[in-house]
């Protein structure tokens, strides 16, 4: 065997194990414990880039899981670095599996950092190069759904509601998880976007339809479970049944599992609007600073939860009531 060959059965072996090692990071990450794996991904990554190249299609997946890392733990500038290195490395060639995953972490990490409208470009840029190849009818769904949380932080409701219902109807002929995933994560879109238009009502029997689809879906679908019953309790505190509202959080933060970061602020926000609500004024007030300290920290100042928070804190300061929530 000559040097070369030598090397190419390395770099094989290299491939194989640390291919069969990224695929073990999943239970971690699916229970919310991703952070445990990061001395092990980035020494990994350090040996696929090291052996294997940087260009590699195993280094590649591996950058991308750490982006996806980087998202999970609120570390949403890093998560932008990794996810845009593997962009350029690929030249966003949707057909490489990494640079299809990995654009969906970088819109969502400029979604979390408050810059919606420049995630809502990327999501839409995403949408199109799906679209040029049928086989990526699955992802095309997930990036589109997920456009709809940036539309919604632009206030783009219209747009938002045409988004989130055309992923509703499509999904339901995907099987399995996946097209769960996409079904709730749109009805979580179409309820918040009902509640901010005004259609409140609307938005509880969305709610409460996808409560029942999560909970009876036998899914690690807790973060669902979790969202869709914040989103109830803003169509309720909508509708002024702030009581029901604040049963509706109770049971948000019933609900088991990994609390996601770029969920922060979230429960505040419709905790407080429903004690605002029933005129406990003083108490919206310390859940809504609480929220608010603990969403600056997470996102930056010009994030739309942080912009919501001081809209319902200054409410608070004027009077009691109620308008539109978005979460």
């Amino acid at each position: 065997m000559g040097l070369f060959g030598g090397e190419r059965g390395r770099q094989k072996r290299v491939a194989a194990d640390l291919t069969a090692k990224g695929a073990g990071l999943q239970p971690y990450f699916a229970a919310g414990r991703s952070a445990e794996t990061e001395p092990r991904l980035r020494a990994w990554l350090d040996e696929a880039e090291s052996v294997l190249g940087p260009r590699h299609k195993v280094t590649l997946q591996l950058r991308t899981r750490l982006a996806q890392l980087c998202n999970a733990n609120g570390r949403f500038a890093e998560a932008e670095h990794e996810a845009a290195t593997v962009l350029e490395l690929t030249d966003r060639d949707v057909a490489d599996a990494a640079a299809g995953t990995s654009w969906e972490h970088y819109a969502a990490a400029l979604n979390h950092q408050g810059r919606h409208e420049e995630a809502a470009r990327e999501y839409a840029a995403l949408g199109r190069a799906l679209a040029e190849d049928p086989a990526q009818k699955v992802r095309l769904l997930t990036a589109q759904v997920n456009r709809t949380s940036a539309l919604l932080y632009l206030d783009r409701f219209e747009e938002a509601e045409h988004e989130a219902g055309r992923a509703l109807q499509a999904a339901q002929s995907v099987a399995g998880p996946t097209g769960l995933y996409i079904r709730l994560t749109a009805a979580n879109s179409l309820s918040r976007v009902l509640t901010a238009q005004g259609r409140a009502a609307e938005a509880e029997t969305v709610a409460r339809q996808a409560l029942v689809s999560a909970t009876g879906s036998g899914q690690p679908v807790d973060r669902f479970q979790r969202l869709l019953a914040l989103n109830l309790a803003g169509a309720l505190s909508a509708q002024g049944r702030h009581q029901e509202a604040l049963d509706a959080v109770a049971e948000a933060t019933g609900v088991g599992g990994h609390e996601f970061a770029a969920d922060t602020g979230a429960v505040g926000s419709a905790r407080a609007r429903a004690l605002l609500g029933l005129g406990r004024r003083e108490e919206a007030v310390a859940v809504a600073e609480e929220a608010l300290a603990e969403a600056l920290a997470r996102f930056g100042g010009t994030h739309a939860r942080v912009t919501v928070l001081r809209e319902l804190l200054a409410e608070a300061g004027a009077a009691p009531g109620h308008t539109g929530w978005r979460g």
